[in-house]
């Protein structure tokens, strides 16, 4: 839900855009400032080319300070979480955690303290099946996204209503949500098969590559209405497999209907309408990580180990570049967070800060590195939620304060 502020937030950085390119048709033209140029192409995109200089002056860069920490290792009751799928926080400030294995929803106040726990494993009212997403509806509802069925409950974790998900398949991080008409969104995923390959007792698809990302919009209780979907072409081995780390796509749809998309190996971020029109593009210079090679082999040796059935992986399975982009978010007063990786920069230990009009504010750091996709993390105008993972792999759902000094 948003605000008055908040759209009124959002049409002063449309007009920011709008008199930076006043003037540009026809042919790309180019206006630049200090940090960033803003091109409109010929379809009537707004491209903004950022370098990676910062706009906050010295002394106002935002910075991440954690003010709490949930979870251990063992014995804390519902402060021990098995696998954290999903971050949600309320107009309140309390905080819901998805817990996957369990398929509990547990609920914190904003010091920390378990409120409440509801939902669990199974099919029975108020019960959960493989969810791993949540919103809030504009009735004030909880919305649980999963891979078969939406459940639809109240702050108290009440059921009131379940429909079965229309579409096929599972994009995750969850991308979806409801727009300002009510609607709600849903996206799925099929990939185009070439044919089949046997090995022993199995069929292992040979893939093209070619994804398509169907896009449905749900009125409950009964109405679907189909939306432009989006496409992007994978890498795939020679045996038609796909590439083990390579192009993938993210992003996220904010509260006003729109989306905001990354493919993986690239760092520009779009801006899509519902309508299947993109209306603004922007990008920073980014440096690639190379994946060591001992990452594959080890990879690889797993793989023979447990005899996997399929193809046996090589070092041409695998993208020889990481993702450089890994997520994209956005808050509730008009900033696009991305959270990169780069050489020298690992994955999860910072954020970059965009306005809505695509111009760098600049990068902030995490203490801890933060998991980025799985689960993804939970911005807000103050806070960024994410878990953060010991040497066992054992999470905890972190909060960090977002200081913004004063310019």
């Amino acid at each position: 839900m948003r605000s008055r502020a908040r759209r009124e937030h959002r049409a002063g950085l449309q007009l920011a855009v709008l008199i930076l390119v006043a003037g540009a048709c026809g042919d790309a033209t180019s206006e630049v400032t200090v940090g960033f140029a803003v091109d409109t192409l010929p379809t009537g995109r707004v491209h903004v080319t950022n370098t990676t200089t910062s706009a906050w002056a010295p002394g106002s860069e935002w910075t991440l300070v954690e003010d709490l920490r949930l979870g251990c290792v063992e014995g804390c009751g519902p402060e021990q979480f098995s696998q954290v799928s999903y971050i949600l926080t309320d107009e309140e400030d309390r905080i819901h955690v998805l817990d996957y294995p369990s398929q509990e929803i547990r609920v914190f106040s904003p010091d920390g303290t378990h409120l409440r726990t509801f939902g669990g494993q199974g099919d029975g009212p108020g019960e959960l099946a493989y969810s791993a997403g949540l919103d809030w509806a504009p009735d004030g509802r909880l919305w649980v996204w999963g891979s078969q069925r939406y459940t639809v409950l109240e702050p108290d974790g009440e059921e009131v209503a379940r429909f079965m998900r229309p579409v096929r398949g599972v994009v995750y991080p969850w991308m979806g949500g409801f727009t300002p008409d009510g609607r709600y969104v849903d996206f799925g995923v099929d990939a185009e098969i070439a044919g089949f390959e046997e090995y022993g007792d199995f069929r292992i698809p040979r893939m093209t590559g070619r994804i398509t990302v169907p896009i449905v919009a749900f009125t409950p209780p009964a109405r679907f209405d189909s939306l432009p979907p989006l496409e992007f072409q994978e890498e795939t081995t020679d045996e038609g497999q796909r590439l083990r780390g390579g192009r993938s796509l993210v992003g996220i749809q904010d509260g006003e209907g729109d989306m905001w998309l990354a493919l993986t190996d690239d760092y520009t971020v779009y801006r899509r309408t519902m309508e299947g029109d993109t209306v603004l593009s922007f990008s920073l210079p980014a440096r690639p990580a190379p994946v060591p090679v001992e990452e594959m082999d080890a990879t690889i040796q797993d793989a023979a180990q447990r005899n996997i059935p399929g193809p046996r992986p090589e070092r041409s399975s695998f993208a020889t570049e990481r993702w450089i982009v890994t997520n994209v978010l956005t808050d509730d007063a008009g900033h696009i967070y991305v959270f990169p990786e780069e050489e020298g920069v690992p994955r999860g230990s910072v954020v970059d800060v965009f306005l809505e009009s695509g111009i760098y504010q600049g990068r902030t750091s995490f203490g801890t590195p933060v998991l980025t996709e799985g689960p993804p993390p939970h911005v807000t105008d103050r806070h960024v939620y994410a878990v953060v993972e010991n040497g066992l792999g054992v999470p905890f759902v972190v909060r960090y304060r977002i200081e913004k000094p004063a310019v």
